[in-house]
């Protein structure tokens, strides 16, 4: 048995205890991957770009923003320019292919309606639903989104207002923003033989429609007057039930069917012309 000094058998344990301590050369040491050992860059997300067109009378202008702009920055583009403001719309494809649908709707409705007149052997009331059908296909419509009432615009008051300066949403554009002049007319629409444009007198509705009786085709007690603004208001056509409304530029008449003429299923069909006529488009 080979013999160790005490110096050789200290050496040797001194040797044992370095190499449990400290790694081997022929052990790999770990390395920081190039995302651990540099700081990661930061990503900025590029900003929305959002379209919108312009048309007043006399000028057309085609804008293109870095972000989403507020509605103030599409007013402020005809702040030099003589426009009437109440005939303002801001509208999107989107949203005007929803108005189409609807209009869509409606006139699916009047055709099943004049459908059942005809079975029921109403050949008048058939007659005026079908010609009132066509002419809801005439009808210049275009959307927008101001509420009944609230239709047209007052930059000044857009611009001091947040709730009223809308962010244009990237989502939904292109924006198409039209202004026209102070409209002179009025329009007659629904179950009348004289619907049409006419120009605009300041004078009562009563006094108006008074020559024109004749011309309606159900001859109802009141007609409903749609306002540039969007309001809805119904108007008496007699002395006892009326409340001496005047004529408004603009303004669109629409005469509807007797309450009782119309079936069960139909008892909408006046409300939903009439606010269709909402989105009637000015000039």
């Amino acid at each position: 048995m080979p013999r160790f000094s005490r110096f050789s058998l200290f050496s040797f344990l001194v040797l044992a205890v370095g190499a449990s301590l400290n790694p081997s050369a022929s052990e790999a040491k770990p390395t920081l991957n190039p995302e651990q050992s540099e700081a990661k860059p930061r990503v900025v997300e590029a900003k929305p770009r959002v379209s919108a067109k312009i048309k007043a009378p006399g000028f057309s202008r085609a804008l293109k923003f870095t972000g989403e702009p507020r509605l103030s920055q599409l007013t402020d583009q005809l702040q030099w320019h003589n426009v009437y403001w109440p005939s303002a719309r801001l509208c999107t494809p989107a949203l005007q292919q929803k108005l189409n649908a609807r209009k869509a709707g409606i006139i699916a409705q009047l055709q099943l309606l004049a459908t059942v007149y005809k079975n029921d052997d109403q050949q008048a009331l058939a007659g005026a639903t079908q010609a009132l059908t066509e002419q809801v296909k005439r009808w210049p419509l275009w959307a927008h989104f101001a509420k009944a009432g609230e239709q047209g615009m007052q930059p000044a008051v857009i611009a001091a207002n947040v709730q009223q300066n809308w962010l244009l949403q990237h989502q939904q554009q292109p924006y198409f923003l039209t202004v026209g002049d102070q409209p002179q007319q009025i329009h007659w629409v629904g179950l009348t033989k004289q619907a049409g444009s006419y120009a605009f007198s300041s004078q009562p509705l009563i006094d108006w429609l008074a020559s024109r009786q004749q011309a309606q085709l159900t001859n109802p007690e009141f007609v409903w007057e749609v306002t540039l603004n969007g309001s809805i208001n119904q108007v008496g056509l007699y002395p006892h039930n009326s409340n001496n409304e005047y004529l408004q530029p603009g303004a669109v008449l629409f005469s509807g069917y007797q309450p009782g003429d119309l079936p069960d299923g139909f008892k909408n069909t006046n409300a939903e012309l009439v606010d269709l006529l909402r989105y009637w488009q000015p000039g």
